[in-house]
């Protein structure tokens, strides 16, 4: 009774692995699409209220609490405290609060790249790139989208038939 206990144990462990692989898929999703909301303010409130770049990360990053809005808040204080361009503070930043996420390397490229030209070119140079970055966005969260509606129920399943396999040989 306590052997077919443990045997049940180790497959719903496998299982809960299978799902925690799925789950960082969907967490992919999320993050992309709450920085492409993030985006989308600034990109809107540089149309319309052309405002100063430290006000805008401090207006932007105040509206609430996930890690795109950290993004601002930390690059907001690196700006004020350290003297440096604002490429190599955001691609910092972005490292830094990305860090330990599923967001592959390609994500945070592209993540990087709104440093590269926020707050350093002309005002319709800067509405190509949010256009351009609009876009490259859009595409890597309908990847992200694919690759979980594909991926996601196979780890989900591969984790309980691992488990399963791994019972029937210990039994």
């Amino acid at each position: 009774m306590l052997r077919l206990l443990g045997l049940l144990g180790l497959v719903m462990a496998a299982g809960f692995a299978g799902m925690m692989k799925a789950a960082e898929l969907k967490e992919r999703i999320a993050l992309l699409e709450e920085f492409y909301k993030i985006m989308l303010d600034m990109k809107g409130q540089m149309e319309y209220f052309r405002e100063p770049l430290l006000r805008m990360f401090e207006r932007t990053g105040k509206k609430g609490d996930n890690k795109a809005r950290s993004l601002l808040t930390g690059c907001l204080s690196d700006l004020i405290e350290k003297d440096g361009e604002i490429s190599q503070i955001w691609a910092e930043n972005v490292r830094h609060t990305y860090r330990g996420t599923p967001l592959t390397s390609e994500d945070k490229e592209l993540l990087c790249h709104l440093g590269s030209f926020i707050g350093q070119t002309d005002y319709e140079n800067q509405r190509m790139q949010f256009s351009y970055m609009e876009e490259r966005l859009g595409e890597q969260m309908e990847d992200a989208k694919y690759t979980y509606q594909k991926k996601g129920p196979m780890y989900r399943r591969i984790g309980f038939f691992c488990g399963a396999i791994v019972a029937i040989i210990m039994l």
